[in-house]
């Protein structure tokens, strides 16, 4: 569970502070689904490398069904994954 909500956390962050994306308080549990489970979608895809553009995809199409601008998902979505790797990097630094 907190594992859910820091990936939402972290993508409402992303949308508001770098991108000025205000998603609204009442979606944050729709968008945490709605990410995680295009994050276990990217997991289960076989022959993609770490899920790489499945995650993504999953994602825009889950987000548009709840009537978000494609243009900045694909953004905020772009820069979570970066992050993400920027995260993963750090912490393999560190070990």
């Amino acid at each position: 569970m907190l594992g859910f909500f820091l990936n939402g956390y972290l993508f409402f962050s992303i949308a508001d502070h770098l991108f000025g994306i205000n998603l609204g308080n009442e979606n944050f549990i729709n968008i945490s689904c709605a990410l995680t489970i295009a994050g276990y979608s990217g997991i289960l895809t076989p022959g993609v490398p770490g899920g790489i553009g499945v995650k993504e995809s999953i994602s825009i199409i889950l987000l548009s069904a709840y009537g978000f601008n494609k243009e900045n998902m694909i953004m905020v979505l772009i820069a979570s994954r970066l992050f993400s790797i920027i995260g993963d990097l750090i912490a393999f630094g560190i070990v």
